[in-house]
């Protein structure tokens, strides 16, 4: 019995052996080599290049289990082709393989699918002499984004080889190599930086006249160009004689002013300057006549007092008024528990104002002009020379003066044009104290904002959304193209800029668009659209406004609609703005939108009243319907009586 089992157990054995050697030689032999090809299901799982796809029954099998069956029969390895090429920085085969991008040999069919990763397992370079890199012929430094010129071949610039497609700045340098040149001379900033660093606010469009960006650093922002460019070392030299009171050694008499009281004692011009100087900030801080002028204020004779010994000066000149305030001024120490800048002597020295004075120009500002000598006030004292409301009169007093003004060649009528002017009315009439005066586009000490030649181009300062949509707008570019398209004043004026209205649309009076276009040109009539639309928009706006009025002297509040109109307000305001890109149709997405609004408005305003109308007449109704009823009642009572 037992020799029975074993014989059953080895038959089952040789059966199942056959069977599996049968199932094995049947399997279909694998036709190509497989050295680097050891994913299978890479290729077989999808199909890909017309690859026989696994067979429903080996789903789930893995790529380690095909080689048990399946394998190549008498085949050597085909011959792989070698890279004929450097792989120093070319990682990414597919990059060029992939499409044959430069002539480079594609991607055979059967290797669909593979990745760089694998390439190297069969593809090896040939024993090839390494093809020499072109080198860097130019320096480095604020240069790391090579592509930025190489790409497009920008001033001259050698392109980017087809072969080199794809490739980043950051891989160039793995073979181009900059050589060891001395660098090309780069020109220095010729001015101070501070407050300054927006380099491509100016040199971009080359306002006032800076050199323009050139070709070969377009695309560069402001935090690369002090790589190379930097500010030249400014050495201020120290006026002739030295500022004042920094030599003067004062003898220790706190307290002491022999000065005002002799000037008081004296009567006179010299009692009015000692009164002067008790009302000004000066006396407030202690800061007393040796200050300004030398000499020992603790001294009671004369002689000691003004001897030369005690460092006395007596009426400063001209020529030194700015160091000597400066001397203080441009002090930190001194300036910082008021709070006060210390860059007003350098901004005078840089200004016309300052450089006149230089040029021994005595007829020039200086503090003492704007500020007053003895009666110096705080600028915020509505009695000072230098309080916004008093600003533009000061600076009049010199140029409105045409004997002054004669040797320069300076309009006098500033001040008057100013006073007609929207800001002046805002300024010296309304007393809106954020209104713009002179400094707010001439700079206070610096009589010119750094950057700007001319205050024309500091409206953007204040109208700064008016400045983004003119500066995309035709005009602008009419400017770029060296046309004479209209800048702010062109329209608006300079000292005397008046109120916008859409009146400048009509008409070929100065300002107005007909002094610049004719009549029957394409200009104008798209000026026309532009007038019909804002004017359009406006009208639906009144309206609605007044339709809103309406129902509120009819005692109906509607907050809502008060909401939605206000919104249609601003909307037509910045239309208002967006005028200035003088393209009709940035104008009407603003106009539409308020059109809108206001047709809703006047629309929930006219349900509103007649509701209320409604409303109002409804007792009444009911009343008569009610009297007509009792009368009724009333005749058929009487009937019934009678017949009773």
């Amino acid at each position: 019995m037992k020799l029975r089992y074993q014989l059953c157990a080895a038959l089952v054995l040789a059966l199942i052996i056959l069977l599996f050697t049968s199932i094995a030689s049947a399997q279909p032999p694998v036709p190509h080599p497989v050295e680097g090809r050891d994913d299978c299901l890479l290729c077989h799982q999808a199909g890909v290049a017309g690859a026989p796809r696994v067979a429903a029954d080996h789903v789930g099998r893995t790529n380690e289990t095909c080689g048990q069956c399946h394998r190549p029969i008498g085949m050597e390895p085909a011959a792989v082709r070698p890279i004929p090429h450097l792989i120093e920085g070319r990682d990414d085969c597919l990059a060029c393989h992939e499409s044959g991008v430069g002539g480079a040999s594609q991607v055979p069919a059967d290797h669909a699918g593979r990745t760089n990763e694998t390439c190297g397992q069969c593809h090896v370079v040939a024993s090839t002499a390494p093809v020499a890199a072109p080198t860097i012929p130019h320096p480095l430094e604020g240069r790391g984004d090579c592509l930025v010129c190489h790409q497009q071949g920008v001033d001259g610039a050698s392109r980017v080889p087809a072969d080199h497609a794809e490739r980043t700045s950051e891989s160039c340098r793995q073979c181009h190599i900059a050589p060891d040149i001395a660098p090309a001379p780069v020109p220095p900033i010729p001015h101070s930086v501070e407050g300054q660093e927006a380099c491509l606010t100016c040199h971009q469009a080359g306002i006032g006249e800076p050199l323009e960006i050139p070709e070969d650093h377009v695309g560069r922002p402001n935090e690369v160009c002090q790589t190379c460019h930097q500010p030249p070392v400014i050495i201020v030299t120290t006026p002739t004689p030295p500022p004042i009171p920094t030599p003067i050694q004062h003898p220790e008499a706190p307290g002491e002013n022999s000065c005002l009281e002799c000037h008081r004692d004296l009567g006179g011009k010299y009692l009015d300057i000692a009164n002067q100087w008790e009302g000004s900030v000066h006396a407030t801080h202690d800061v007393t006549c040796a200050d300004c002028h030398g000499g020992d204020p603790g001294a009671s004779e004369k002689v000691a007092a003004k001897s030369p010994e005690a460092g006395y000066i007596g009426t400063p000149a001209r020529s030194v008024i700015p160091a000597l305030c400066g001397s203080c001024h441009a002090d930190p120490e001194k300036m910082h528990p008021y709070e006060l800048p210390v860059d007003q002597l350098r901004d005078y020295e840089e200004s016309v104002h300052g450089q006149r004075l230089a040029q021994e120009d005595e007829n020039t500002a200086t503090c003492y002009d704007c500020h007053g000598g003895h009666a110096v006030k705080d600028m915020a004292d509505p009695t000072s020379s230098v309080h916004p409301r008093n600003l533009p009169a000061t600076c009049a007093y010199c140029h409105a003066d045409e004997e002054r003004m004669k040797p320069y060649g300076i309009a006098t009528d500033q001040y008057d044009l100013y006073q007609k002017s929207v800001h002046g009315i805002a300024l010296l009439e309304e007393q809106n104290l954020e209104a713009p005066s002179c400094p707010t586009c001439h700079s206070s000490h610096g009589a010119a904002l750094p950057g700007y030649t001319e205050a024309i181009d500091v409206c953007g300062q204040c109208h700064s959304m008016s400045e983004e949509y003119y500066l995309i707008g035709g005009h602008r570019r009419g400017r770029e193209k060296g046309s004479e398209a209209p800048r702010c004043i062109n329209c608006h004026g300079r000292y005397d800029v008046g109120p916008s209205s859409l009146d400048l649309f009509v008409g070929d009076e100065p300002r107005h668009c007909g002094s610049c276009h004719a009549p029957d040109s394409l200009e104008r009539k798209a000026i026309d659209e532009i007038y019909q639309t804002l004017a359009g928009a406006s009208q639906a706006l009144q309206t609605a406004e007044e339709a809103l009025s309406e129902a509120r002297t009819r005692g109906i509040g509607l907050d809502e609609e008060e909401t939605r109109l206000e919104e249609a307000r601003v909307t037509l305001a910045e239309a208002a703005v967006v005028q200035h890109t003088v393209q009709l149709e940035a104008i009407r997405e603003k106009t539409d939108e308020v059109e809108s609004i206001s047709v809703e408005v006047q629309e929930a305003v006219e349900k509103a009243i007649a509701r209320r109308e409604r409303e109002r007449l409804l007792p009444g109704g009911i009343t008569a319907v009610v009297l007509a009823l009792g009368g009724v009642v009333l005749v058929v009572l009487r009937r019934r009586a009678k017949v009773g």
